[in-house]
């Protein structure tokens, strides 16, 4: 397996820029791997990248000398497909594999227009804190699927079946937790949530707009995807996220400010003032 991951990364690097690329663990017991940082990758600090529910691991940053390292964590069930003969098994250790490594280049060229960001604390005001969490989740899962979809073709159902289960709920929740908030006379606790509802809802959007933009393909493509969106309340959010989406892509570490990503994080604040604060 060891072998053939590394294999598979050399192949992957011809695509994938993997030059701050240090090292690869395939954790059998991930958790405790990952409690184990300072054994894995030095010097701190080290922020995680990805790790999302279901995904194949993640990806440990620093930046040594102000510049930025990667080492990438994976779960070994999720390459078990290199050591069967299976190809459809094969593809999906190849995907999760792929999936990584996109983060080690978006990250890459992230630091590089920006330098430092990834590593920095929040701001101290809440609503710039709130919307800078919005725009990098998005870019984080819009590049990982972007980047890997080449390789990750088994990620599409996947990934569009998460987007439409968000999709389904968020409103709900979002108006649930305004119910809640303000009957405990809470209400500041509760706009923060609905936003935050909301944040997943386009997180999960990008990375089905970043896997459809990757494969070449339109939501034509997802018959699932069109019919919910056909009359839907978020089907101009959508039009607005694939617009921004695909000019963010197009000047992939070329960006001259924070304009384009910021444009993400109105679109989030858009949602959460028509469809939860007037409910």
């Amino acid at each position: 397996m060891a072998v053939k991951a590394v294999e598979c990364l050399h192949e992957l690097s011809r695509v994938i820029d993997l030059a701050s690329l240090e090292g690869l663990t395939i954790a059998q017991d991930y958790d405790d791997a990952l409690s184990n940082l300072e054994e894995i990758f030095t010097p701190p600090p080290l922020v995680l990248i990805g790790d999302d529910e279901g995904d194949s691991g993640g990806v440990l940053a620093t930046r040594p000398d102000g510049n930025i390292r990667h080492h990438i964590v994976l779960r070994m069930t999720a390459l078990a497909g290199f050591s069967e003969s299976s190809v459809g098994v094969f593809e999906n250790a190849l995907g999760a594999l792929a999936r990584q490594c996109a983060r080690v280049d978006s990250s890459a060229c992230f630091d590089q227009a920006f330098p430092g960001f990834i590593f920095g604390p929040l701001p101290a005001d809440t609503a710039d804190a709130r919307r800078r969490a919005t725009y990098f989740s998005c870019w984080e899962a819009f590049s990982t699927a972007w980047l890997s979809a080449p390789f990750a073709r088994n990620q599409s159902k996947w990934l569009e079946g998460q987007f439409l289960e968000t999709l389904a709920v968020t409103r709900l929740r979002a108006a649930e937790a305004l119910g809640v908030g303000f009957a405990r006379v809470d209400p500041q606790s509760a706009l923060l949530q609905v936003h935050s509802y909301y944040r997943v809802l386009l997180r999960d959007c990008a990375a089905h707009l970043g896997n459809i933009i990757g494969q070449q393909l339109s939501v034509a493509d997802f018959p699932r995807s069109l019919h919910a969106l056909e009359a839907h309340w978020f089907s101009d959010a959508y039009a607005d996220m694939d617009i921004t989406l695909r000019h963010i892509a197009s000047q992939m570490g070329r960006w001259p400010d924070l304009e384009l990503f910021e444009q993400i994080a109105d679109i989030a604040d858009g949602l959460a003032q028509t469809h939860a604060y007037a409910l």
